[in-house]
């Protein structure tokens, strides 16, 4: 991995690729948005034994995986949210051919799918 510091400002080169260290811009809640946030909360399942849990209070998404604490999670847009202190992953909600809610966890361009299991 090819990997520099570049300035005290929060970039890096990485790969020949320039990145930012900060937060995304924070989408502002619309009417009846907290109503589509329920649609993401459930347990999802990426393999047997690894599980997570999203869940909704106060109308922020939060995500909770094994023995951690439940951690907030902020919209980017509609449906990709990412965690303060991950910005360079996203936390992506998508549905398969088959109406499953999927939550695709891409970092770097790679994406695992975990799914919605209840």
């Amino acid at each position: 991995m090819n990997c520099q510091h570049l300035a005290p400002g929060g970039y890096f080169l990485e790969n020949d690729r320039l990145t930012s260290l900060r937060d995304p811009p924070v989408a502002s809640a619309g009417e009846g948005e907290c109503a589509n946030l329920k649609q993401y909360a459930g347990h999802y399942q990426l393999a047997d034994s690894n599980t997570c849990v999203i869940s909704l209070k106060n109308d922020t998404l939060f995500i909770m995986k094994k023995t951690g604490g439940p951690v907030a999670l902020f919209a980017e847009t509609e449906n990709i949210f990412f965690r303060r202190a991950d910005t360079r992953g996203r936390k992506i909600f998508v549905k398969n051919e088959k109406g499953d809610m999927l939550m695709l966890e891409r970092r770097n361009g790679n994406d695992l799918s975990w799914k919605r299991i209840k």
